[in-house]
C-alpha cells in the first residue's frame, strides 16, 4: 500500500510543477525538481508516467 501512496504523491506533485501557463514543462527540469523533493525516481518511470 506504502508503494501505492508514494506513486499517487508522485503524480500530485508532478501536476503542481506543471506550470499553468504555457503548460508544459521539459522532462528534464520536471526530473530534476522531484528529485529535489525526494522523490527517487529515473528519467524513464517518468516517461511511463507522463504517458499513463
Amino acid at each position: 500500500m506504502s508503494e501505492i501512496r508514494e506513486t499517487l504523491f508522485r503524480y500530485l506533485t508532478m501536476l503542481q510543477l506543471i506550470p499553468r501557463s504555457p503548460g508544459r514543462i521539459a522532462t528534464p527540469v520536471l526530473l530534476e525538481k522531484l528529485r529535489e523533493r525526494g522523490f527517487q525516481v529515473d528519467s524513464r518511470s517518468l516517461q511511463r508516467d507522463l504517458r499513463d
